[in-house]
């Protein structure tokens, strides 16, 4: 299961270039990088991000054409299975995803 905070959820347009892009912090994370500017998201805080939840928010947000997921969180199959959610529901809306890492399994590099 990943978690999300919801008050931190807001249209941006400088992380992805070209993008009017949602970006959603997600908790749990495990990274440890250097300077890290949200530390308090290492903590379990926040709600559940289900499919429904993905979909009310794209639908909540008119015009967004990628949805950014700031943080992996703990479920690596939870995160992979919300990027094909996102691709099969709506093609038109790019995934992408800050990891922290330098590099990423295979799964995550193709659907990010």
């Amino acid at each position: 299961m990943l978690k999300y905070v919801p008050e931190m959820t807001s249209v941006v347009i400088e992380e992805i270039p070209d993008k009017l892009t949602l970006a959603v912090e997600i908790s749990n994370c495990q990274g440890n990088c250097i300077g890290c500017h949200s530390p308090f998201l290492k903590s379990d805080i926040g709600e559940e991000l289900t499919p429904e939840r993905v979909s009310a928010l794209i639908a909540d947000n008119f015009g967004v054409n990628c949805f950014l997921f700031l943080g992996e969180g703990n479920d690596r199959e939870a995160l992979c299975s919300l990027a094909r959610h996102i691709r099969e529901k709506f093609p038109k809306v790019e995934t992408a995803l800050y990891s922290g890492r330098k590099a990423v399994e295979d799964e995550i590099f193709e659907l990010f």
